[in-house]
């Protein structure tokens, strides 16, 4: 939605007391200045991710908002001493903000109750989450590759290329695809999985899934790199690697896991010593209460709705239709080639049938002819030649 540019747009928004950017890319960035702008209110950044640090055309404007901002918030201390060199870097000693560490919170889920989406035996190594390039999906595949015949992985979760359950590997990764978080622990149990594995890929800024994988109660293997590593050297539950392993090395460091494990499956939940969504919160209201603001007030709701609601309807909604149409033109599209080759085959085999019941009906007719000749003239060596050699042409 593009920021409003008339005073009754602007009104409807109200005046707030922060601008929270919670994401460094250009659309983003560029609807946080104006808003700061337009509403007097200043702004502060939580980063999520790496790619902030990373050379690209929109650089400058990243250096611009860190310099406008009151605070900078990293939920590791892996990705804020990244943010300091950045910053450092960048921002060539100007007056630029502190970064402050503040965590990603968890939230307690109820679990409930899941199935395997295979019956293909159990699977002593986990992994879970979303298995893209940047989280090690080609390293994935070379370990699993290297691991013994009946020692397999599952994917709890999905990969770039395969989002439905199916063998990403045959007999050798299988993946789950999506699932409600709930269900982690029931789903762990029923894949008779012992450990759960995090592949070596871009560092991680936090790891909801490690969260998700503590509060299930299943001890971790993770590259020590990023804040996997931050995490497990201060927690414990479960061991890290060195990044640089081969995928041989690695696979054979978890057959030696599965041999001699460090911890066991529901030995205890050691997420419960790490920030809760609630203490987060309670910090991030500190945050907002550490510096002077001006007089607040909140936005217009029926104005702010009908500029959403325009939004929707005429930008959002409207693309979402125009790309569902688009799938299913091209899903029709494909079961009609689809049906015709069916038909295709359908007659082929319809011939084939009519060509084997006349090649059977004439085999009949000569073992018939056969019968007659053998009983006319004797059942000598000659009939017999004849009758293989016809068996032999015609395949019986």
């Amino acid at each position: 939605m593009a920021v409003p540019s008339e005073d009754a747009g602007l009104a409807a928004l109200g005046r707030p007391s922060w601008v929270h950017v919670h994401a460094m890319t250009t659309p983003v960035m560029e609807a946080a200045r104006r808003l700061s702008e337009a509403l007097g209110c200043p702004l502060g950044i939580t980063l999520h991710d790496v790619c902030f640090a990373e050379p690209g055309p929109d650089a400058d404007t990243r250096a611009d908002l860190v310099l406008r901002a009151r605070w900078v918030l990293a939920p590791s201390d892996y990705l804020a001493g990244v943010a300091r060199d950045w910053i450092a870097r960048v921002c060539s000693g100007q007056d630029a903000p502190m970064v402050q560490v503040l965590p990603n919170g968890w939230r307690p889920w109820p679990e409930t109750p899941a199935v395997p989406a295979t019956g293909q035996g159990e699977f002593a190594i986990g992994m879970v989450g979303a298995l893209g390039l940047h989280k090690g999906l080609a390293f994935a595949r070379e370990m699993a590759a290297c691991l013994p015949p009946r020692m397999r992985v599952v994917l709890i979760g999905y990969a770039d290329g395969q989002l439905t359950p199916g063998w990403l590997i045959p007999d050798r990764l299988w993946v789950h695809g999506a699932f409600e978080t709930g269900a982690l622990p029931s789903l762990l149990r029923a894949y008779g999985v012992q450990v759960v594995w995090f592949a070596p890929g871009q560092p991680e800024s936090f790891c909801y899934a490690l969260s998700d994988v503590w509060q299930a109660g299943w001890p971790a293997v993770v590259p020590d790199a990023g804040a996997l590593g931050e995490r497990m050297q201060r927690v414990g539950f479960g061991c890290v690697y060195d990044p640089y392993l081969s995928p041989q090395r690695v696979a054979a460091l978890l057959q030696d896991w599965l041999l001699h494990p460090r911890c066991l499956p529901h030995a205890e939940q050691p997420v419960e010593r790490e920030v809760t969504v609630a203490e987060m919160v309670r910090q991030l209201e500190m945050v907002y209460g550490s510096d002077s603001v001006n007089e607040s007030f909140p936005p217009d709701d029926a104005a702010l709705q009908h500029l959403a609601q325009t939004h929707l309807d005429s930008r959002f909604f409207r693309h979402e239709l125009l790309r569902l149409q688009g799938e299913l033109e091209a899903a029709q599209a494909q079961t009609a080639r689809l049906r015709v080759e069916l038909d295709d085959v359908a007659r082929a085999y319809e011939a084939r049938g009519r060509w084997i019941e006349k090649l059977q009906s004439d085999i009949d007719a000569l073992n018939v002819s056969i019968a007659v000749l053998q009983e006319r003239n004797g059942s000598g060596r000659w009939w017999g030649a004849i009758r293989r050699w016809v068996d032999q042409m015609f395949g019986r």
